[in-house]
């Protein structure tokens, strides 16, 4: 078992108003699986998602990791969790203005083995259809391509764990066909795909689709 949530609840508060955005929700994540989680906008996707890979804390019940409960490690422990074994790719695609594009891709491996993963990041931008912008700085792609280039940064990595909110934002049918098929690859290798969509086309490469509607 990969991830695993047990009873987890998650509100958040607008105002005078408290919003629980996840209600009492209880779900397993089998290892080397493609995992849907679809439902309308407001069913509480990304916020499972950011639960998921530790990035949120919920208010109550517990979320698992390998069967180790995420509420138990410190924020070493997770800071390192989160740079080695698990990759997130939220809905809004940060890149840093100062740095071009392949450097951004690269970011993580500035300080080590830059030589193999450049040749590695070039060859996923190529594939992606944005080699050519390497050199470009973010401010001088399409949100289309930036999210391109989010995807090759988080693939570079190569965590055991991958969390992607709405990958095929800004992407054509194609090209979101080339992603999940970069994704499905990964799973191939050993890799554990978790992704918050309302996407038919990306649903359909998942191997179990939990219904957010459904559940809530």
């Amino acid at each position: 078992m990969t991830a695993q949530m047990e009873h987890v609840t998650k509100s958040y508060r607008r105002g005078k108003r408290v919003l629980e955005v996840v209600k009492d929700m209880s779900f397993s994540v089998e290892e080397q699986s493609f995992f849907m989680l679809s439902g309308r906008s407001g069913s509480g996707k990304s916020t499972l998602l950011a639960l998921l890979g530790g990035y949120l804390k919920p208010d109550g019940g517990s979320v698992f990791f390998h069967e180790k409960n995420l509420s138990e490690f410190d924020e070493e422990e997770i800071a390192s969790l989160h740079s080695e074994r698990i990759g997130y790719l939220p809905q809004t695609n940060v890149l840093l203005s100062e740095f071009t594009i392949l450097e951004n891709v690269l970011l993580p491996f500035l300080l080590f083995e830059r030589k193999k993963k450049k040749e590695e990041a070039l060859e996923l931008l190529k594939r992606f259809r944005i080699g050519d912008l390497a050199d470009r700085y973010p401010y001088e792609l399409s949100g289309g391509e930036l999210r391109r280039a989010s995807i090759a940064r988080l693939l570079l990595r190569e965590p055991e764990l991958y969390l992607l909110d709405e990958p095929s934002g800004g992407l054509d049918k194609e090209m979101t066909k080339t992603v999940m098929e970069c994704m499905l690859e990964r799973r191939e290798k050993g890799a554990t795909v978790v992704v918050a969509t309302h996407d038919d086309l990306v649903l359909q490469y998942g191997s179990r689709v939990y219904e957010l509607d459904e559940a809530m």
